[in-house]
């Protein structure tokens, strides 16, 4: 009879509030993710992601505007190297709210969802979710005039894509976002924690 391997990947919470208030959410955000202003390493910084059916947006997060990007946005998710956040209202000023996160976090209000968690981590040099779209330069004109952020062009979507990376120059890049598995006790991956974004030029290839 075979030995059974070591478990991978390192201990991890999942916790969840059915119906937090705007304002919990808001105290919640920005009590756990800094100004990206804070983080000299561009990787470290907060980012979110959130959606809505016809449109979405993906960009730095900053405490200060907690309260703009929840009311503008009533699905999504903000991350970290260290924790995420994601939040579905399901009513007047309530919000389906989870917390995954690799340290031992509690919260008033918040429930452990299953136990022995184990969270797997994925690096940006060997995995990693490939972006869409070509990096168009900063120095070429703004796409329409929509937006001063940096944008990625892809072919098979009509508008342009805006990454929450310090884009590189080179038009051949390659942004990526890390992430970790999380894992139950039998060894099924339940969740997918976002946790970083990097823009990766080019290697000369080796002839």
């Amino acid at each position: 009879m075979s030995a059974k391997k070591p478990a991978q990947g390192k201990q991890a919470c999942v916790l969840r509030h059915p119906k937090l208030t705007k304002a919990g959410l808001i105290t919640l955000l920005q009590k756990h993710f800094p100004s990206s202003g804070s983080s000299t390493r561009d990787q470290e910084k907060p980012r979110y992601l959130a959606f809505r059916p016809n449109n979405s947006d993906f960009w730095y997060f900053e405490p200060a505007q907690a309260g703009v990007v929840i009311v503008n946005w009533e699905e999504g998710r903000v991350f970290s190297p260290t924790m995420e956040v994601r939040w579905r209202k399901v009513e007047e000023d309530a919000y389906d709210v989870l917390i995954l996160s690799e340290q031992d976090i509690s919260e008033e209000g918040f429930q452990p969802i299953g136990e022995h968690w184990r969270a797997v981590r994925k690096e940006l040099d060997k995995s990693g979710f490939y972006l869409w779209g070509t990096h168009r330069p900063r120095q070429e004109e703004t796409w329409r005039g929509h937006s001063e952020r940096p944008y990625w062009l892809e072919v098979r979507i009509p508008k342009p894509l805006h990454y929450p990376i310090q884009a590189a120059g080179a038009e051949e890049s390659f942004p990526r976002v890390g992430y970790y598995l999380y894992l139950d006790a039998s060894d099924v991956v339940r969740f997918i924690r976002l946790a970083e974004v990097k823009d990766e030029e080019p290697q000369p290839q080796k002839i």
